[in-house]
C-alpha cells in the first residue's frame, strides 16, 4: 500500500505566516473573494510566500488579492468568486504591473515592444 501524503493544516500555515511576517486579510477580504482563511494561506504557500511576480515578501507582510475583473461579481456566489482569483500579490506589482485592463495579449505586446527595442540595440 502507498504512503498517504497528510496536507498541511491551517494551523501550520498560521504558524508559518506568523514566523515570516505575513499580515492575514480581515475576513471581509476573504468573503468579497470567496476566500476562507486556510484556501488564502494554502495559496500563499503554493506561492512560495512571496509575490510571484516581484519574487519577494512585501514590506510589512501585506498581500493583495489579485482577481480577474468580471461582470456580475457582486451576484456571484463565494465559490465562484473564488474561481477568479489569480494569486496574492504585493500591492507595488499589484498596482503597477496588473493594472485593470492588463490581459495576456496586452502582456504579448510589452513582450514584442521590449524584444522590438533589444533588437534595434544589437
Amino acid at each position: 500500500m502507498g504512503r498517504r501524503v497528510v496536507g498541511v493544516t491551517a494551523r501550520q500555515l498560521k504558524a508559518k505566516a506568523k514566523k515570516l511576517g505575513v499580515r492575514l486579510p480581515h475576513r471581509t477580504t476573504l468573503r468579497r473573494y470567496g476566500l476562507t482563511e486556510y484556501a488564502w494561506l494554502k495559496r500563499l504557500d503554493e506561492q512560495g510566500w512571496v509575490c510571484p511576480l516581484c519574487l519577494r515578501l512585501p514590506l510589512g507582510g501585506k498581500f493583495v488579492v489579485d482577481h480577474e475583473h468580471v461582470r456580475g461579481w457582486k451576484d456571484m456566489p463565494d465559490e465562484e468568486r473564488a474561481t477568479y482569483v489569480r494569486g496574492l500579490l504585493c500591492w507595488q506589482d499589484n498596482k503597477f504591473l496588473l493594472p485593470r485592463s492588463f490581459t495576456i495579449e496586452v502582456a504579448d505586446r510589452v513582450v514584442q515592444y521590449l524584444r522590438d527595442y533589444l533588437a534595434r540595440r544589437a
